[in-house]
């Protein structure tokens, strides 16, 4: 049996039930990842429009309220990025070795910032609040970061996310599971056609 193998109706199957499930979650997670890596860029782009508003200073301009709530959209958009891609990640680990190919390579810094990202009420801030500091004796994720903080920013299209993690990256490792997918479907379909067409000729 192929290591993945169509169905005509949509659905995929490996040679076992660890790889059934792995490639379900590894699936949806690469689908869901697909279309937040969009939500996080409208989110970034409206954030960008409303502070650019702001500069002008005329009476229609949007408020720092305004900003205030397009910044805690955009965050709460960054930190669900994060998290759905550590999803894909794990699970797209799993299901490569189910199928008996070698795993993608890991995502520098994705498992550690997922981790401190869940357990930043455990970091120390500065007066400031504008970063995560030095992390607390239970925050061990944090300190494994690069200067064992996590920005707490706005993001701009185009630059890493929490200054750590290539957004575009990210939807490529979504993208190329579901290209593959799609692929393997073409090729049902193209030789599901190709064989009525053989049967027909047969007068089957």
């Amino acid at each position: 049996m192929p290591p993945l193998t169509p169905h005509m109706s949509g659905h995929f199957s490996t040679p076992t039930w660890a790889g059934d499930h792995s490639l379900l979650f590894a699936r949806a997670w690469a689908e869901r990842l697909a279309r937040q890596v969009e939500a996080v860029r409208v989110a970034a782009r409206a954030a960008e429009l409303i502070d650019r508003q702001i500069e002008y200073m005329e009476e229609w301009s949007p408020s720092e309220l305004d900003y205030d709530r397009a910044f805690r959209a955009l965050w709460s958009e960054c930190v669900l990025t994060v998290w759905i891609a550590d999803g894909l990640d794990r699970w797209l680990n799993l299901l490569y070795r189910a199928i008996g190919e070698e795993p993608p390579a890991s995502i520098p810094h994705l498992r550690h910032l997922r981790n401190a990202l869940m357990h930043l009420d455990e970091a120390v801030f500065d007066e400031a609040g504008a970063h995560a500091g030095v992390a607390s004796s239970r925050n061990r994720s944090l300190r494994e970061l690069p200067g064992s903080r996590v920005l707490v920013q706005t993001w701009t299209e185009g630059s890493p996310l929490f200054d750590l993690l290539d957004v575009a990256q990210l939807e490529a490792i979504a993208r190329e599971l579901l290209a593959r997918l799609d692929a393997e479907m073409d090729a049902l379909v193209e030789d599901y056609v190709v064989q009525a067409e053989i049967d027909r000729r047969r007068g089957k």
